[in-house]
């Protein structure tokens, strides 16, 4: 006898929500090397509107090349503070693209 899975609109519509407000779709640019490097981008996720670039670096591993604002890209210091709307321009080991995600807000 088959089993009727059955959804719960609230409960699908709650984590739908926390995804669209934590993570953005990682689009890469370019792969450098033998594709140990990625540059990427992303739009900030809502939850890190506020936050620092410092909070999105991990020396070694993932760096904030640049931020794109209003149709203008600059070079971020480390205190730049993410606004809604940004397209930031990361620097990434491909290693850590997974590490790179739970900073987003992924959390599948």
């Amino acid at each position: 006898m088959e089993s009727l899975q059955t959804i719960n609109p609230i409960t699908w519509g709650i984590h739908r929500l926390a995804e669209l407000l934590s993570f953005s779709h990682l689009d890469t640019i370019l792969s450098l090397g033998s594709g140990e490097v990625d540059i990427v981008e992303t739009e900030a996720p809502l939850l890190l509107t506020g936050r620092t670039v410092n909070e999105l670096t991990l020396a070694g591993e993932i760096q904030v090349a640049a931020i794109t604002r209003g149709g203008k890209t600059f070079l971020p210091t480390l205190g730049t503070v993410l606004q809604e709307g940004d397209i930031v321009h990361l620097v990434v080991l491909a290693s850590s693209a997974d590490r790179l995600k739970k900073l987003l807000g992924d959390t599948r």
